[in-house]
């Protein structure tokens, strides 16, 4: 199942998979619009607006009255803040599989300083995963799945602390020290790959010091 990566960084998430379901509204209304007519349902992970962008949803809200939205239970009320109908939202229960005609998707719980959900897609046999800022992916099981998108934020632990070192040398403030609790690094996503022996994979969500999407 091929996709499209429209944006994927801290400064907004937005892919689009051949069948129609975007994952996560991170990027500007204007970004997003050439892509919503090929659009069938908008997954959103969590609430932080790289993820989840309130201008662009409000819009989607106004111009595209009829689009879905998926997303956990605890994040439905947010979009109906930002306008969204309850009858488009598919408010889902974690660790269960729903049929929503164009495929079969369950949402499972990962770690993080807001509800966020991963995205399992099971489409006639071809299953993806969809994974993004998490700071461990223990928990979750994707034996022998075809595809993972998933965040490699930083390459590992040891860079991190190298950072948080010296901001701490030049009394700095360290964002790298959330970044360490709220994310994956490389090491930790490819460990996580070898083990559920995943087929292919997309690294996505990296630092912008480093961009070097593995798709």
């Amino acid at each position: 199942m091929s996709g499209e990566i429209i944006a994927s960084s801290s400064s907004g998430n937005a892919i689009l998979l051949e069948n129609g379901i975007m994952l996560d509204m991170g990027i500007t209304f204007k970004k997003a619009k050439p892509y919503l007519d090929k659009t069938k349902v908008i997954f959103i992970s969590h609430v932080h607006h790289d993820h989840c962008l309130p201008s662009t949803i409000k819009k989607i809200a106004f111009e595209y009255p009829n689009m879905k939205f998926i997303t956990n239970q605890v994040n439905a009320s947010h979009l109906v803040e930002l306008g969204i109908n309850k009858k488009n939202i598919f408010a889902l229960e974690l660790d269960k599989w729903y049929d929503i005609g164009i495929c079969k998707i369950r949402l499972e719980y990962l770690i993080h300083d807001k509800p966020n959900s991963a995205l399992k897609i099971n489409q006639n046999g071809y299953k993806l995963i969809y994974i993004v800022d998490t700071s461990s992916t223990d928990h979750i099981e994707a034996k022998d799945y075809n595809f993972a998108y998933i965040e490699a934020n930083y390459l590992t632990e040891e860079e991190l602390d190298k950072k948080i070192e010296q901001d701490k040398l030049e009394n700095k403030y360290s964002h790298y020290e959330r970044v360490k609790n709220t994310h994956l690094s490389q090491l930790q996503a490819l460990n996580w790959i070898q083990k559920n022996n995943i087929k292919d994979y997309c690294f996505i969500h990296q630092h912008r010091e480093r961009r070097e999407e593995r798709c």
